[in-house]
């Protein structure tokens, strides 16, 4: 797709040099070539569906065996991960929202492993938003294309209410990228009596890059409950 051309075209996105290593910015199918200090030749490569799933492999490459740092980028929204080196987990704290850096000798062939767990979120809103919550999976942010649903033509669509617990998926879903994804969550339309009444409304909703996205932020029956974080770029560790 058009961001991975883009990446492949720009890897300093991606990879950069640091204190005499390599970072790892962001996590997507890609490589790239660097010479390190003493003239260590270092080839990067990433296997990832990245955003589809959070399992990145990352093969490290040097000419020779030599010490350096490598430093990935844990995502904020990651309230957990597990990083391996050759199958044995990394003995270092890791924390959302900073880089872990690695210090050994790395070694022709080396292979990381990182496992981000995806699951549902809801975030909640703030000024205008407040009340509201969004609806996230990893990185991705999810929103309400009026033209996919049935009988929505002429609702309100901040009268709908989201039923939290009703959410499936992720599914394939090529309407805004191929190999991109959807979900789907039941709501209560305008005037129906939630949370009491079924829900009776289908949704499908799609990545938030889709042009004809109308809704980010959903009224729920409860915004404020134990499933509802708060927004993590503004949230403090």
């Amino acid at each position: 797709n058009n961001f991975r051309r883009i990446v492949s075209e720009l890897p300093s996105l991606v990879y950069y040099r640091s204190e005499g290593g390599l970072v790892v910015n962001l996590f997507t199918a890609s490589s790239a070539k660097f010479t390190l200090d003493g003239g260590v030749a270092l080839a990067a490569r990433q296997e990832t569906d990245y955003p589809n799933s959070g399992r990145v492999v990352l093969h490290v490459d040097p000419s020779r065996p030599a010490q350096f740092p490598l430093s990935l980028r844990i995502p904020r929204w990651c309230a957990s991960v597990k990083v391996t080196i050759g199958g044995r987990p990394v003995e270092q704290d890791v924390k959302r929202g900073q880089f872990l850096a690695v210090r050994r000798e790395w070694k022709p062939g080396d292979r990381v492993e990182i496992e981000m767990p995806m699951g549902w979120r809801l975030v909640r809103g703030r000024q205008a938003q407040a009340g509201r919550v969004a609806v996230l999976r990893g990185p991705l942010v999810f929103c309400l294309n009026r033209a996919r649903q049935k009988n929505l033509a002429a609702v309100d669509l901040r009268l709908l209410t989201l039923d939290p617990s009703s959410l499936e998926g992720p599914v394939s879903d090529d309407a805004v990228r191929p190999g991109g994804l959807a979900c789907k969550v039941r709501a209560w339309g305008p005037g129906t009596w939630y949370p009491h009444a079924k829900p009776d409304r289908q949704l499908v909703l799609s990545e938030f890059a889709d042009p004809a996205g109308e809704l980010v932020y959903f009224h729920v029956p409860n915004p404020h409950a134990a499933e509802a974080v708060a927004d993590e770029l503004i949230a403090n560790d």
